[in-house]
């Protein structure tokens, strides 16, 4: 064997498509909003020349996880509350009845 070259594990594609994915991920809050968007001088509700607002709508409630909140605060009362929950974690499933 003279030389080898090493085939690129990705494409120009792939690298794209996961940069983008970077990209998207950091500018985008906790609630879906577009960062850029939302932390503009044109999103202060205190500008009141501005071309959007956000508007909070709610409370919902979030039935898995009120359940597996529920579930903790259970098992934390029969523990005891210094019980040590480190390393512990509940998991809710969905189920038809």
């Amino acid at each position: 064997m003279v030389a080898s070259v090493a085939e690129p594990e990705w494409d120009d594609e792939q690298r794209d498509l996961v940069l983008a994915y970077a990209i998207v991920q950091a500018n985008t809050g906790t609630q879906g909003e577009w960062l850029p968007d939302a932390t503009s001088d044109g999103a202060d509700p205190n500008n009141y020349v501005v071309p959007y607002r956000y508007v909070t709508k709610g409370p919902f409630t979030n039935w898995a996880e009120k359940d597996r909140l529920d579930a903790i605060d259970a098992f934390k009362k029969a523990a005891g509350e210094n019980a040590n929950l480190n390393g512990m974690y509940w998991a809710v499933e969905k189920r038809e009845f």
